[in-house]
């Protein structure tokens, strides 16, 4: 148990030192062109003439006195400046969002709850694959590594369109001239502008909001699944081999750190399809937020992606080392065996009552049809059923 608690603890300060790291990173990212090129920071936050407002030159000036953004930054100005960012950030004082005139924190707060929803739905349908998966596994191995292969190959980008084009614009043409009906996905956004209407005047608003918005869902999560399945089951394949019987979960856990490698790709394609998709997430909002170089706003989303990595690293790791520590110390075994006894035990104690219970059921039932018999005939009593256990 001391060396479980010692490992969990290092693990809790290697992610601190990553997260810290990550937060550094992403603020000398934001400022890394005008370092290269010795260009003023001012000059290139909200270069788009559409947005160049009166309100966005008052939160340009705003934030450089925030920041301390100068016209002409020397090594110490970017110094200062670098550090202002970073400590802003871990506080979460991100500022004020160029495009949509609010505070960053609160578009974030917005948008996390759709991209954590569309993470933990693709996680799920790749999960409900990879338990099938490991169920099967005595069917031609090599042939379906090869398959593996090819599916991490083809970019996310090209199959997040073709699924877009076929099940979105060629599919409910294709059945509107068949059935007259257009049957298909829907072509953008988290939910539809008629649904959020009706939602809003009727008694079954929130069923109608829930189910709009997992039909929305239904593409993106279908394609981020496909990535995370092809991306982890080549490691359930390969292991399997050697691990017999082991649950997907197990197989996963012992092998933690291959996969924590794949969390950071889970979380750049989930960017990505967030983008094809107009998923309303912290993705599209990093997207919007680069074209129009709004820096408060891709700030405070890349501390947030860096964020989400550390923490899926972190889930990954100490589940990981909770799998090594079930297997391998005694104590944690014998607690396995002795859990497993007591579901057996309670397993057969309750096919016993369930054995006995009808058996009893019908002594209880003569005996009640006997006296009631005897009270209205005053004859003896009919023979019992069953007399006995």
């Amino acid at each position: 148990m001391e060396h479980l608690v010692r490992n969990l603890l290092g693990i809790l300060r290697r992610s601190l030192v990553i997260l810290l790291c990550g937060i550094l990173l992403s603020s000398i990212i934001v400022y890394l062109p005008c370092m290269i090129f010795g260009c003023s920071p001012l000059s290139v936050m909200c270069v788009d003439p559409s947005f160049r407002l009166p309100f966005v030159h008052d939160l340009i000036g705003a934030m450089a006195e925030h920041y301390g953004l100068v016209a002409e930054p020397d090594v110490w100005n970017w110094i200062g400046i670098l550090w202002a960012t970073f400590s802003n950030s871990i506080h979460c004082d991100f500022g004020v969002s160029f495009l949509y005139a609010q505070p960053v924190s609160r578009l974030i707060s917005e948008r996390l709850p759709n991209t954590t929803l569309l993470l933990l739905m693709s996680s799920a349908i790749a999960g409900f694959s990879l338990k099938r998966l490991k169920s099967r596994q005595e069917e031609g191995l090599t042939a379906r590594e090869r398959n593996d292969t090819l599916g991490t190959s083809l970019p996310i980008f090209w199959i997040s369109m073709m699924f877009l084009l076929i099940f979105s614009f060629m599919l409910p043409e294709w059945t509107m001239s068949l059935l007259e009906v257009e049957i298909g996905t829907p072509q953008f956004g988290t939910i539809s502008y008629e649904v959020w209407q009706i939602s809003r005047t009727s008694s079954l608003g929130a069923i109608l909001i829930t189910g709009d918005v997992l039909f929305h869902l239904a593409l993106p999560s279908l394609v981020l699944s496909r990535f995370i399945f092809f991306s982890l089951s080549h490691l359930v394949r390969r292991k399997a081999k050697i691990e017999r019987g082991e649950s997907v979960v197990m197989t996963l856990g012992r092998h933690s750190e291959e996969v924590a490698r794949v969390i950071p790709k889970i979380v750049s394609v989930l960017i990505l399809v967030e983008v094809v998709f107009t998923w309303r997430g912290i993705g599209s909002l990093l997207f919007h937020s680069i074209l129009i170089t709004d820096t408060p706003t891709v700030l405070g989303v890349l501390v947030t992606i860096v964020s989400i990595t550390v923490v899926g690293i972190l889930v990954v790791e100490i589940s990981g080392e909770l799998c090594r520590w079930r297997l391998t110390d005694p104590n944690a075994q014998k607690a396995s065996t002795q859990d497993h006894f007591n579901g057996e035990f309670a397993h057969a104690f309750r096919a016993y009552l369930l054995d006995r219970l009808p058996r009893t059921m019908d002594i209880t039932q003569s005996i009640a049809l006997r006296n009631v018999y005897q009270r209205r005939k005053g004859e003896e009593s009919p023979p019992v059923v069953r007399d006995s256990l």
